[in-house]
Parts: structure tokens; sequence; C-alpha cells
């Protein structure tokens, strides 16, 4: 299974995102990723946006 969340800058833009790919029930893959050198996006910036 594989699934993806977008992740957003301070304006409300796209600036990267994060891909899971899950196999036999675990995960087996995690990718966080921008496409702006200028914005920091780690595991824990993108924690913050998907789990609120």
């Amino acid at each position: 299974m594989v699934a993806e969340a977008a992740l957003t800058g301070p304006d409300g833009e796209t600036v990267g995102g994060v891909l899971v790919v899950a196999e036999q029930g675990y995960l087996s893959w995690l990718e966080v990723y921008t496409w702006q050198e200028e914005v920091e996006v780690s595991t824990a910036t993108a924690r913050r946006q998907l789990c609120p």
C-alpha cells in the first residue's frame, strides 16, 4: 500500500510531501521531501501538519 500527503508552507502553498509505503501491514518506507531548498521539511514538521 502506498499513500501520499502534501505539506504546505506558511502561505498555504504546497512545498513538498510525505510518501508512506506499507508491506504486509508494516511500515517499510517513509520519505519526507520538499521542492524548495529554502523550506525545511523534516519528519517533525510533517507530523505537526498531518496530526494537528
